[in-house]
């Protein structure tokens, strides 16, 4: 080996002596990555404005290996950007997607990528938020303003009569078409449909949407954002409806401020994230925990001085927890775990986490290093929160 190989063996292609090291030696996003998502086989999904992921072209989404090498069985014809991403049942991926030209739209691909004509478009949207698969396959999504349009050409106009930064609440059957039996009896924004009378879907106030959705094993349906009813119920800010969409009169826990993020735990505890410092006349400091029935977890003492953008639990119980600054973990008891170290991102923030089985977490955002180390866009952390070089 030459002495000039030898030394770009120990610094990595295209390095020279002296410069920070990268992580690997292929590219990561050109542009920022938003949304992640491992699927069960350790596959991750990968979502955002990019255009180029590991230097090959894909635009708005891709994949990647459990390694970090780009899975090349896998492309789209996506052309623009990808803002939300779930899995269905049958392995089935739906994405929310803003075209380069036109309204954003839910949308749903194969596997493989490919998108699924079996599946009714839906859009133009004005943004989405969440969205959520209830066990029977369908879906939730929180948004504003809506245009579904159906398989034989009929389309169906969701919006908001009174402003349309007002947001509510849709169901779609798993091919994407409405349900027409489920209906949210609430008032101040309605859904408009072909051979019906208006429907009202939710009342909210402000310019802050429905954020957060979340499905409970016994098909209950947690709702979290900025609203002061729903229905004729004063809910504010968080609440939860039956699965025929009437509010739970028995389930009343209230935030005192804006809700971002609902986590359901394995035993059906409900960890909830956001600006609020009391829910459920508790205090707590933008993070808290419920039991299944509403009521405070008086065991858990979490407490995070930002803004909760995100929320999951590892295998062993433990909370990661994403905010304004970047990503902590917590113990199951909320207390700080201190043998996690906080990743430090330069030239960019973090927008986007999801767990692998083994305990290691990918991260994806704007940054191009994270502790000091060279990476585009998207990196892994081990389990103790030090990058993981070894990711491809």
């Amino acid at each position: 080996m030459s002495l000039k190989s030898y030394i770009s063996s120990l610094f990595g292609k295209g390095q020279k002596p002296g410069e920070t090291p990268r992580i690997s030696s292929s590219s990561g996003a050109d542009r920022p990555i938003e949304v992640l998502l491992t699927q069960p086989d350790g596959k991750i999904l990968v979502g955002g404005k990019f255009t180029t992921l590991r230097e090959q072209t894909h635009v708005g989404i891709g994949r990647l290996n459990s390694n970090g090498t780009l899975d090349t069985d896998f492309s789209s014809d996506i052309d623009g950007s990808v803002r939300l991403i779930s899995l269905q049942g049958d392995e089935k991926i739906l994405i929310g997607e803003i075209p380069q030209k036109g309204f954003a739209r839910i949308s749903r691909l194969n596997n493989d990528g490919t998108r699924d004509p079996q599946f009714s478009s839906v859009g133009p949207i004005i943004e989405f938020r969440s969205i959520a698969i209830r066990n029977d396959g369908s879906i939730l999504i929180a948004g504003t303003t809506w245009q579904w349009s159906g398989p034989d050409g009929s389309r169906a106009l969701v919006a908001t009569p009174l402003a349309s930064d007002l947001s509510h609440l849709v169901l779609l059957n798993a091919d994407g078409t409405l349900e027409d039996s489920y209906r949210l009896r609430n008032q101040g924004v309605w859904i408009y449909e072909p051979d019906h009378d208006l429907v009202p879907v939710a009342n909210m106030v402000g310019i802050k949407p429905i954020n957060a959705i979340a499905v409970q094993a016994d098909g209950k349906i947690l709702l979290g954002g900025c609203f002061a009813s729903l229905g004729n119920q004063k809910r504010k800010n968080f609440g939860r409806l039956n699965s025929d969409g009437s509010v739970d009169m028995d389930f009343e826990a209230n935030a005192n401020d804006y809700v971002r993020v609902i986590c359901l735990q394995n035993d059906g505890k409900i960890l909830v994230g956001g600006t609020f410092t009391k829910l459920q006349g508790q205090k707590c400091k933008h993070i808290c925990r419920l039991n299944p029935d509403g009521k405070p977890d008086h065991s858990f003492y979490g407490e995070i001085s930002e803004l909760v953008h995100a929320i999951s639990v590892q295998n062993d119980g433990k909370i990661l927890v994403q905010t304004q600054l970047g990503l902590m973990r917590l113990h199951s008891n909320g207390v700080a775990d201190e043998s996690f170290k906080q990743p430090k991102f330069k030239g960019g923030h973090l927008n986007a986490f999801s767990t692998q089985q083994d305990g290691k977490i990918v991260i994806g955002g704007t940054f191009t290093k994270v502790n000091d180390l060279k990476c585009e866009r998207i990196a892994r952390l081990n389990y103790d929160g030090m990058v993981d070089t070894s990711f491809v």
